[in-house]
C-alpha cells in the first residue's frame, strides 16, 4: 500500500521547521528512517528558501511525501534558480554547501529535474530504503 501527502509552504525562514513537522507527522515517530527523512527534507527545503526563486517570487515550496512498504520518498518542488548547483563542488570545511552531500550519502537514490508544468521550476527528491531492504 502506498500513501502520498503534500503540503505547500510559504518560502520563508519558517518553511524548514514546518517541513520537518509535516514529514514527522506523515512518517510517524516509529518509522526507522524518520531522523534521516527529517534531516534531508530540512536540507532540501532550506536550499529552496535560500537559493530558488520561490522566496523572491512568492511562489510556494511544495513538499510531497510518499510512503510505501519498500521506501520513503520526499520531493521538494520550488520555482527553480539560475543554476542547478553541484554537491560535488562544495568544500567539506565550508559551513554552507553540504546539504546535497548529506542527501547523496544517506539516500538510497536522489535526483533533480525540471518541473514539466513550469520548466523554470524544479523538483529535488530523495528516497530512503526501509532498513530490511537496504
Amino acid at each position: 500500500m502506498t500513501a502520498t501527502r503534500r503540503r505547500e509552504l510559504v518560502p520563508d525562514d519558517r518553511a524548514p521547521a514546518q517541513a520537518r513537522r509535516f514529514v514527522a507527522g506523515v512518517v510517524g515517530a516509529r518509522h526507522p528512517r524518520l531522523d534521516d527523512a527529517i534531516l534531508l527534507t530540512s536540507e532540501l527545503v532550506t536550499n529552496s528558501v535560500e537559493h530558488s526563486r520561490s522566496r523572491r517570487m512568492g511562489v510556494a515550496i511544495t513538499v510531497i511525501v510518499t510512503l510505501s512498504g519498500q521506501a520513503l520518498r520526499v520531493c521538494v518542488i520550488d520555482a527553480g534558480s539560475a543554476t542547478w548547483g553541484n554537491h560535488e563542488e562544495s568544500d567539506t570545511l565550508m559551513e554552507a554547501g553540504r546539504g546535497l552531500r548529506l542527501v547523496a550519502r544517506l539516500a538510497r537514490n536522489w535526483g533533480r529535474y525540471p518541473l514539466q508544468s513550469a520548466p523554470e521550476g524544479r523538483v529535488v527528491w530523495f528516497e530512503l530504503a526501509q532498513p530490511e531492504s537496504r
